[in-house]
This record gives structure tokens, sequence and C-alpha cells, in this order.
């Protein structure tokens, strides 16, 4: 769309079904596959993982994730993290519940 001669972008909230068309049909050639949504989310934790550790000086990596976000909590357990607490967290105008979760390195 063009206002006065400048083409004009919307933006939009990501909502389910943007995030499952990105994830699922928007593909990057070689090199940046990696990029790639249905790649193994498990190897992209791990290789963050990795850089922390030999990059850091920490003994224990914590993260949170959105309650419902149950999928992302089976990857982040299959690797090895446990789930701590639950929190509250104000975000975006709203509070959500949030999962902590930790690994010891």
């Amino acid at each position: 769309k063009k206002i006065g001669g400048e083409k004009m972008m919307k933006i939009e909230q990501l909502n389910d079904d943007y995030a499952i068309e990105i994830a699922n049909h928007w593909k990057y050639p070689d090199p940046y596959s990696f990029y790639n949504m249905t790649a193994d989310p498990e190897a992209f934790i791990r290789l963050i993982m990795s850089y922390i550790k030999n990059n850091y000086q920490v003994s224990t990596i914590f993260l949170s994730v959105i309650d419902f976000n149950i999928r992302a909590q089976k990857v982040y357990e299959k690797i090895g993290f446990k789930k701590t607490r639950e929190l509250l967290q104000e975000t975006n105008g709203s509070t959500y519940c949030f999962i902590e979760m930790k690994f010891e390195l």
C-alpha cells in the first residue's frame, strides 16, 4: 500500500496461524538452513548451551518459558532442564504464568 508515494507496511502481532506458517513453510537455503524451524530444536539448544559452557564461567543455566508452550518445555526437559517453579510475569500489557527451568552444567 502506498500513501503519498511512500510504501507502507502493516505490522501485526504474531498469532498461531502466522507462527505455524513460519515454522512449517519458511525455508532458508544453505548456509542459513540452520534457521529453519523444522530442524532439530534440541541440536540448536545444545549448541547454545555448549557456547555458554565454553565462553562463560557458569554452573547453572536458567530459562523461563510460558506455561502453555508445552512443546518447548518437552524439548528443554529432554535435554535435561528441570522445572524449578512457576512465576507470574508482566509481559505485553498483561500478566502470564511462566515456568522457570534450570540445567546444571
